[in-house]
């Protein structure tokens, strides 16, 4: 959502990034990421509900064995059940 927390992460999701100590839905990347990683997370997902529109990027991320790469995401908008504007 429009502040980091997820509300739903695919069973891609975690087979590559893992989910460290448990469940994704309803934590923040923000606790759970660098301040650095997590600053590119919140920037993208401004951009989507800035603009209303896709954000292609570049980011960085911590894959589930723990090493850091590079990868190429598509974020959009997306409607929430109670009608707010999430980010997918």
């Amino acid at each position: 959502d429009g502040q980091g927390v997820f509300r739903y992460a695919s069973a891609t999701y975690y087979r590559m990034f893992g989910a460290g100590d448990g469940p994704l839905e309803g934590r923040s990347y923000h606790g759970m990421y660098s301040h650095e990683i997590s600053r590119e997370y919140a920037a993208n997902d401004r951009r989507v509900l800035e603009s209303g529109g896709p954000v292609e990027s570049i980011e960085s991320g911590l894959r589930a064995d723990g090493s850091r790469g590079a990868f190429l995401v598509c974020k959009f908008p997306l409607a929430g059940p109670d009608g707010e504007t999430l980010v997918g």
